[in-house]
Protein backbone atom coordinates (compact mmCIF):
# COMPACT_ATOMS: atom_id res chain seq x y z
CA UNK A 1 0.00 0.00 0.00
CA UNK A 2 1.37 3.43 -0.93
CA UNK A 3 2.01 6.19 1.61
CA UNK A 4 -0.92 8.14 0.19
CA UNK A 5 -3.31 5.22 0.49
CA UNK A 6 -2.17 4.54 4.06
CA UNK A 7 -2.59 8.17 5.05
CA UNK A 8 -6.02 8.34 3.43
CA UNK A 9 -7.15 5.17 5.19
CA UNK A 10 -6.03 6.53 8.57
CA UNK A 11 -7.76 9.84 7.83
CA UNK A 12 -11.10 8.14 7.14
CA UNK A 13 -11.00 5.32 9.68
CA UNK A 14 -10.00 7.67 12.52
CA UNK A 15 -12.93 10.00 11.86
CA UNK A 16 -10.55 12.91 11.26
CA UNK A 17 -11.64 13.16 7.63
CA UNK A 18 -15.27 13.71 8.62
CA UNK A 19 -14.19 16.33 11.15
CA UNK A 20 -12.09 18.18 8.58
CA UNK A 21 -14.98 18.24 6.12
CA UNK A 22 -17.05 20.07 8.74
CA UNK A 23 -14.22 22.58 9.25
CA UNK A 24 -12.68 22.63 5.76
CA UNK A 25 -8.92 23.21 5.55
CA UNK A 26 -9.11 24.53 1.96
CA UNK A 27 -11.05 27.08 -0.07
CA UNK A 28 -11.47 27.34 -3.80
CA UNK A 29 -12.48 24.85 -6.48
CA UNK A 30 -11.26 21.27 -6.74
CA UNK A 31 -11.62 19.86 -10.26
CA UNK A 32 -11.56 16.07 -10.62
CA UNK A 33 -10.84 14.57 -14.03
CA UNK A 34 -11.87 11.19 -15.45
CA UNK A 35 -11.06 9.50 -18.74
CA UNK A 36 -12.81 6.13 -19.04
CA UNK A 37 -15.31 4.69 -16.56
CA UNK A 38 -16.54 1.12 -16.29
CA UNK A 39 -14.85 -2.22 -15.61
CA UNK A 40 -12.56 -2.08 -18.63
CA UNK A 41 -13.39 -5.56 -19.91
CA UNK A 42 -15.10 -4.43 -23.10
CA UNK A 43 -12.05 -2.84 -24.69
CA UNK A 44 -8.45 -4.01 -25.10
CA UNK A 45 -6.87 -0.74 -24.04
CA UNK A 46 -4.49 -0.11 -21.16
CA UNK A 47 -5.81 0.08 -17.61
CA UNK A 48 -4.25 3.50 -17.01
CA UNK A 49 -7.06 5.25 -18.92
CA UNK A 50 -9.74 3.70 -16.70
CA UNK A 51 -10.47 5.94 -13.72
CA UNK A 52 -13.50 4.40 -12.00
CA UNK A 53 -16.05 1.63 -12.22
CA UNK A 54 -19.70 2.60 -12.48
CA UNK A 55 -20.11 1.72 -8.81
CA UNK A 56 -17.12 3.85 -7.81
CA UNK A 57 -18.34 6.84 -9.80
CA UNK A 58 -21.77 6.56 -8.18
CA UNK A 59 -20.19 6.39 -4.71
CA UNK A 60 -17.88 9.32 -5.47
CA UNK A 61 -20.70 11.57 -6.64
CA UNK A 62 -22.82 10.65 -3.61
CA UNK A 63 -19.94 11.56 -1.32
CA UNK A 64 -19.21 14.84 -3.11
CA UNK A 65 -22.85 15.92 -3.18
CA UNK A 66 -23.11 15.39 0.59
CA UNK A 67 -19.94 17.27 1.49
CA UNK A 68 -19.27 19.93 -1.15
CA UNK A 69 -20.95 22.25 -3.62
CA UNK A 70 -20.91 20.50 -7.01
CA UNK A 71 -20.55 23.07 -9.78
CA UNK A 72 -20.15 23.22 -13.52
CA UNK A 73 -16.62 24.30 -14.49
CA UNK A 74 -18.04 27.11 -16.65
CA UNK A 75 -19.30 28.61 -13.38
CA UNK A 76 -15.74 28.63 -12.08
CA UNK A 77 -15.09 32.34 -12.58
CA UNK A 78 -18.15 33.34 -10.57
CA UNK A 79 -17.38 30.86 -7.80
CA UNK A 80 -13.79 32.03 -7.47
CA UNK A 81 -14.97 35.53 -6.68
CA UNK A 82 -16.37 34.10 -3.45
CA UNK A 83 -13.58 33.75 -0.85
CA UNK A 84 -15.77 31.28 1.06
CA UNK A 85 -16.14 28.88 -1.87
CA UNK A 86 -15.45 25.19 -1.32
CA UNK A 87 -16.65 23.61 -4.52
CA UNK A 88 -15.93 20.58 -6.69
CA UNK A 89 -16.27 20.23 -10.45
CA UNK A 90 -16.18 17.08 -12.59
CA UNK A 91 -14.61 16.77 -16.04
CA UNK A 92 -14.01 13.97 -18.54
CA UNK A 93 -11.27 14.05 -21.16
CA UNK A 94 -11.17 12.53 -24.67
CA UNK A 95 -14.79 11.53 -25.39
CA UNK A 96 -14.94 7.78 -24.83
CA UNK A 97 -18.38 6.22 -25.25
CA UNK A 98 -18.64 5.32 -21.56
CA UNK A 99 -19.19 9.02 -20.98
CA UNK A 100 -22.65 8.53 -22.47
CA UNK A 101 -23.37 4.93 -21.56
CA UNK A 102 -22.18 5.01 -17.93
CA UNK A 103 -21.21 8.46 -16.66
CA UNK A 104 -24.12 10.47 -18.07
CA UNK A 105 -26.91 8.44 -16.39
CA UNK A 106 -25.05 8.45 -13.06
CA UNK A 107 -24.48 12.20 -13.19
CA UNK A 108 -28.15 12.80 -13.93
CA UNK A 109 -29.21 10.51 -11.09
CA UNK A 110 -27.23 12.71 -8.70
CA UNK A 111 -28.43 15.97 -10.22
CA UNK A 112 -24.83 16.71 -11.17
CA UNK A 113 -23.24 18.01 -14.36
CA UNK A 114 -19.80 17.65 -15.90
CA UNK A 115 -17.77 19.06 -18.76
CA UNK A 116 -16.78 16.58 -21.47
CA UNK A 117 -13.69 17.59 -23.43
CA UNK A 118 -13.88 16.09 -26.93
CA UNK A 119 -11.06 14.99 -29.20
CA UNK A 120 -12.93 15.55 -32.43
CA UNK A 121 -10.81 13.40 -34.73
CA UNK A 122 -11.56 10.36 -32.59
CA UNK A 123 -15.30 11.01 -32.66
CA UNK A 124 -15.15 11.49 -36.43
CA UNK A 125 -13.27 8.22 -36.89
CA UNK A 126 -10.34 9.77 -38.73
CA UNK A 127 -7.79 8.87 -36.06
CA UNK A 128 -7.20 6.25 -33.37
CA UNK A 129 -6.02 7.48 -29.98
CA UNK A 130 -2.27 7.09 -30.16
CA UNK A 131 -1.99 5.63 -26.63
CA UNK A 132 -4.63 3.03 -27.46
CA UNK A 133 -2.85 2.26 -30.72
CA UNK A 134 0.42 1.73 -28.85
CA UNK A 135 -1.38 -0.61 -26.45
CA UNK A 136 -2.98 -2.44 -29.37
CA UNK A 137 0.40 -2.87 -31.11
CA UNK A 138 2.39 -3.90 -28.03
CA UNK A 139 -0.37 -5.90 -26.32
CA UNK A 140 -2.52 -4.78 -23.36
CA UNK A 141 -0.95 -7.38 -21.05
CA UNK A 142 2.50 -5.73 -21.36
CA UNK A 143 1.66 -2.79 -19.10
CA UNK A 144 5.22 -1.79 -18.20
CA UNK A 145 6.33 -1.80 -21.84
CA UNK A 146 3.27 0.12 -22.96
CA UNK A 147 3.79 2.74 -20.25
CA UNK A 148 7.39 3.21 -21.36
CA UNK A 149 6.42 3.53 -25.03
CA UNK A 150 3.66 6.02 -24.26
CA UNK A 151 6.03 8.11 -22.13
CA UNK A 152 8.56 8.16 -24.98
CA UNK A 153 5.92 9.17 -27.53
CA UNK A 154 5.04 12.22 -25.42
CA UNK A 155 8.60 13.54 -25.72
CA UNK A 156 8.71 13.46 -29.52
CA UNK A 157 8.34 16.60 -31.65
CA UNK A 158 5.96 16.91 -34.57
CA UNK A 159 6.53 14.36 -37.36
CA UNK A 160 8.84 12.18 -35.24
CA UNK A 161 5.86 11.13 -33.12
CA UNK A 162 4.10 9.72 -36.18
CA UNK A 163 7.33 8.09 -37.38
CA UNK A 164 7.57 6.38 -33.99
CA UNK A 165 4.13 4.82 -34.45
CA UNK A 166 5.14 3.62 -37.92
CA UNK A 167 8.29 2.08 -36.43
CA UNK A 168 6.28 0.26 -33.74
CA UNK A 169 3.84 -1.02 -36.33
CA UNK A 170 6.70 -2.56 -38.29
CA UNK A 171 8.63 -3.81 -35.24
CA UNK A 172 5.63 -5.58 -33.73
CA UNK A 173 4.29 -6.81 -37.07
CA UNK A 174 0.86 -5.46 -36.22
CA UNK A 175 0.68 -2.70 -38.78
CA UNK A 176 -1.17 0.52 -37.98
CA UNK A 177 -4.59 0.30 -36.38
CA UNK A 178 -7.52 1.13 -38.64
CA UNK A 179 -9.42 4.08 -37.08
CA UNK A 180 -12.70 2.52 -38.20
CA UNK A 181 -11.99 -0.47 -35.96
CA UNK A 182 -12.10 1.68 -32.85
CA UNK A 183 -14.84 4.18 -33.70
CA UNK A 184 -17.38 2.29 -31.58
CA UNK A 185 -15.27 3.20 -28.54
CA UNK A 186 -16.07 6.91 -28.98
CA UNK A 187 -19.08 9.13 -28.54
CA UNK A 188 -21.25 9.85 -31.54
CA UNK A 189 -22.28 13.43 -32.23
CA UNK A 190 -25.88 12.45 -31.58
CA UNK A 191 -24.84 11.34 -28.08
CA UNK A 192 -23.00 14.62 -27.58
CA UNK A 193 -26.07 16.63 -28.49
CA UNK A 194 -28.27 14.55 -26.19
CA UNK A 195 -25.87 15.00 -23.28
CA UNK A 196 -25.73 18.73 -23.87
CA UNK A 197 -29.53 18.91 -23.93
CA UNK A 198 -29.48 17.00 -20.65
CA UNK A 199 -27.40 19.64 -18.88
CA UNK A 200 -23.85 18.56 -19.62
CA UNK A 201 -21.24 20.94 -21.08
CA UNK A 202 -18.86 20.35 -23.97
CA UNK A 203 -15.32 21.60 -24.35
CA UNK A 204 -12.54 21.16 -26.90
CA UNK A 205 -9.56 18.82 -26.55
CA UNK A 206 -7.88 19.19 -29.99
CA UNK A 207 -8.45 17.12 -33.12
CA UNK A 208 -5.81 14.38 -32.71
CA UNK A 209 -4.64 14.79 -29.09
CA UNK A 210 -1.01 15.82 -29.70
CA UNK A 211 1.20 17.12 -26.90
CA UNK A 212 0.86 20.71 -28.06
CA UNK A 213 4.20 22.07 -26.84
CA UNK A 214 6.01 19.55 -29.07
CA UNK A 215 4.54 21.23 -32.16
CA UNK A 216 4.85 24.53 -33.98
CA UNK A 217 2.25 27.26 -34.27
CA UNK A 218 0.67 25.96 -37.48
CA UNK A 219 0.00 22.50 -36.06
CA UNK A 220 -1.21 23.90 -32.76
CA UNK A 221 -3.56 26.25 -34.60
CA UNK A 222 -5.00 23.42 -36.67
CA UNK A 223 -5.50 21.25 -33.60
CA UNK A 224 -7.02 23.90 -31.34
CA UNK A 225 -9.14 25.82 -33.84
CA UNK A 226 -10.09 22.68 -35.74
CA UNK A 227 -11.57 21.05 -32.64
CA UNK A 228 -13.40 24.21 -31.56
CA UNK A 229 -14.96 24.73 -34.98
CA UNK A 230 -15.90 21.05 -35.36
CA UNK A 231 -17.75 21.06 -32.04
CA UNK A 232 -19.47 24.33 -32.93
CA UNK A 233 -20.60 22.78 -36.22
CA UNK A 234 -22.19 19.83 -34.39
CA UNK A 235 -23.77 21.50 -31.35
CA UNK A 236 -24.44 24.99 -32.70
CA UNK A 237 -22.29 26.76 -30.14
CA UNK A 238 -18.59 27.57 -30.03
CA UNK A 239 -17.06 25.99 -26.90
CA UNK A 240 -15.40 28.40 -24.49
CA UNK A 241 -13.64 25.68 -22.47
CA UNK A 242 -10.54 23.70 -23.46
CA UNK A 243 -8.38 21.04 -21.82
CA UNK A 244 -4.77 20.44 -22.81
CA UNK A 245 -3.90 16.95 -24.08
CA UNK A 246 -1.74 15.25 -21.45
CA UNK A 247 -2.05 18.45 -19.41
CA UNK A 248 1.18 18.01 -17.46
CA UNK A 249 3.65 20.81 -16.91
CA UNK A 250 5.45 21.48 -20.17
CA UNK A 251 2.75 19.92 -22.37
CA UNK A 252 1.48 23.36 -23.43
CA UNK A 253 3.28 26.66 -23.97
CA UNK A 254 2.85 30.35 -24.72
CA UNK A 255 1.79 29.60 -28.27
CA UNK A 256 -0.98 27.35 -26.95
CA UNK A 257 -2.19 30.11 -24.65
CA UNK A 258 -2.11 32.76 -27.39
CA UNK A 259 -4.10 30.59 -29.78
CA UNK A 260 -6.71 29.83 -27.13
CA UNK A 261 -7.09 33.52 -26.38
CA UNK A 262 -7.44 34.34 -30.08
CA UNK A 263 -10.03 31.55 -30.43
CA UNK A 264 -12.28 32.95 -27.73
CA UNK A 265 -11.58 30.27 -25.13
CA UNK A 266 -12.27 31.62 -21.64
CA UNK A 267 -10.78 28.83 -19.53
CA UNK A 268 -8.20 26.13 -20.24
CA UNK A 269 -7.51 23.20 -17.94
CA UNK A 270 -4.28 21.43 -17.07
CA UNK A 271 -4.01 18.03 -15.41
CA UNK A 272 -1.14 17.97 -12.92
CA UNK A 273 -2.92 18.50 -9.62
CA UNK A 274 -3.80 21.29 -7.25
CA UNK A 275 -6.87 23.45 -6.71
CA UNK A 276 -8.00 26.80 -8.10
CA UNK A 277 -7.98 29.30 -5.25
CA UNK A 278 -9.58 32.76 -5.07
CA UNK A 279 -7.08 35.40 -6.15
CA UNK A 280 -4.51 32.75 -7.16
CA UNK A 281 -5.62 31.25 -10.44
CA UNK A 282 -4.69 31.49 -14.11
CA UNK A 283 -7.56 31.26 -16.64
CA UNK A 284 -5.31 29.36 -19.07
CA UNK A 285 -3.95 26.94 -16.50
CA UNK A 286 -6.82 25.80 -14.28
CA UNK A 287 -5.50 22.83 -12.25
CA UNK A 288 -7.24 19.48 -12.10
CA UNK A 289 -6.54 16.23 -10.30
CA UNK A 290 -6.67 13.20 -12.59
CA UNK A 291 -8.19 10.03 -11.14
CA UNK A 292 -6.71 6.62 -11.89
CA UNK A 293 -7.79 2.98 -11.85
CA UNK A 294 -6.00 2.33 -8.55
CA UNK A 295 -8.05 4.97 -6.71
CA UNK A 296 -9.43 3.45 -3.50
CA UNK A 297 -12.52 4.76 -1.75
CA UNK A 298 -10.44 6.08 1.16
CA UNK A 299 -7.94 7.69 -1.20
CA UNK A 300 -10.67 9.47 -3.14
CA UNK A 301 -12.23 10.85 0.03
CA UNK A 302 -8.83 11.82 1.35
CA UNK A 303 -7.99 13.75 -1.83
CA UNK A 304 -11.30 15.61 -1.67
CA UNK A 305 -10.64 16.44 1.98
CA UNK A 306 -6.94 17.35 1.71
CA UNK A 307 -6.26 17.79 -2.03
CA UNK A 308 -2.95 19.60 -1.68
CA UNK A 309 -1.53 17.04 0.73
CA UNK A 310 -2.75 13.64 -0.43
CA UNK A 311 -2.70 13.98 -4.22
CA UNK A 312 1.08 13.89 -4.42
CA UNK A 313 1.84 10.95 -2.15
Amino acid sequence: MSKGNKAAAVLELSGLGALLRRRPPWRGVLLLNHHRVGDGTRWSTGRDVWSATAEQLDDQLDFLARNFDLIRPEDLVDVLHDPRARAVGITFDDGYRECYEIAYPILRAHGAAAVFFLTTGFLDGVRTAWWDEITWMAGPSREASVASLVAHYKTLPDRRAEDFLDYLAEATGSGRRDPAASQSEWLTWEMVREMRSGGMSMGAHTVNHPVLARHGRDTQHAEIVGSIERIAEEIGERPALFSYPDGTRGSFDGTSRDLLDESGVRLAFSNYGGIAQPGRWDPYDIPRISLGHQMTRHRFRGIATLPLQLHYH
